[in-house]
């Protein structure tokens, strides 16, 4: 990665709410999905040295070299953003999984755990795009997704667990399973 204060186009010497108005201004200009210059990859890259700042300035004075904290930070996360959903506080859920995002964009775990707090919260769009990215990452994950459902049926959450069988039906409409799945939350819902 380069400099992470160059890819946000700022001085070392930056202040913390400079930095903030700088991705800000950055992710607005070039998010995939709304931005006035779409550009993913710029983004990922934005993504990153934001959280290479913000995470650096948590951890060590300037000067000093940072050791790879990145991983047990990023589980310690994942771990409380479960735990949150067992309990069922989605606003801790989507908190926890945005900040595992911003050390690694692309993680499936923390999208399915933001699709299924979507789904507990009847946001269907949020959760028809968190799972689409699931899906797009890694198009045999549909077995976590039917896991999601499932478990969304055993808590009686009968919309959110139709909700994501019906994104799989959306990809693979023979699938089996997920029509098992919707047709059984169908069924209790009646």
């Amino acid at each position: 990665m380069t400099d992470p204060f160059e890819e946000l186009e700022l001085s070392p010497n930056a202040s913390a709410e400079v930095i903030q108005a700088a991705y800000r201004r950055l992710a607005r200009k070039h998010h995939p999905d709304s931005g006035e210059d779409p550009d993913a990859d710029r983004m990922v890259r934005i993504n990153k040295a934001f959280a290479a700042i913000a995470h650096g300035r948590e951890t060590r004075p300037r000067g000093t070299t940072r050791a790879k904290t990145g991983a047990p930070r990023v589980a310690q996360l994942l771990s409380d953003a479960e735990d949150a959903a067992d309990a069922g506080d989605w606003r801790t859920v989507r908190r926890l999984a945005g900040q595992v995002l911003q050390f690694s964009p692309r993680d499936i775990d923390s999208q399915l755990l933001l699709a299924e707090a979507a789904v507990a919260e009847q946001d269907w769009s949020e959760a028809a795009r968190a799972s689409s990215r699931v899906l797009a990452a890694e198009p045999d994950n549909r077995d976590a997704l039917l896991y999601g459902a499932e478990r969304l049926l055993g808590t009686r959450d009968l919309l959110g667990a139709r909700g994501l069988a019906a994104t799989v039906l959306v990809v693979d409409p023979e699938d089996a399973d997920a029509r098992e799945l919707w047709a059984a939350a169908n069924d209790a819902l009646r």
